[in-house]
């Protein structure tokens, strides 16, 4: 598992790449809604790109996308401290209370088993 970098602060819509290390880059576009009050993910790679996706609570974002994936592993948003921070449904709280994160193939497999998935 890797965490992403990301500041809400810097703007309604981001464009970065991220090295995974000995494996790819990847670049991401962040976009928040505000009808919807959510972030939306845009991911791609040499391989293609995907999206846009609502960032959910503790969920893959790829899961059911496994087969069109441009990336190996997946990305989840999960909670930085134990319930203490905002919602994610709030505009500064992915990166400030929930981080985002690529899991590897690896961790995406031991997630499955952890939910009753595997």
């Amino acid at each position: 598992m890797l965490k992403i970098p990301f500041d809400a602060s810097r703007s309604a819509d981001q464009n970065f790449r991220v090295l995974i290390p000995e494996r790819m880059v990847i670049s991401l576009r962040l976009v928040w809604n505000t009808r919807a009050s959510a972030w939306f993910i845009t991911i791609s790679s040499e391989r293609g790109e995907i999206g846009a996706f609502r960032i959910v609570e503790r969920w893959p974002i790829l899961f059911s996308h496994k087969a069109i994936s441009p990336i190996d592993g997946d990305i989840i948003a999960i909670p930085l401290s134990d319930g203490k921070g905002k919602p994610l449904s709030q505009y500064d709280a992915l990166g400030e209370s929930w981080g985002l994160f690529w899991l590897s193939p690896e961790d995406v497999a031991n997630w499955k088993v952890a939910n009753g998935m595997g």
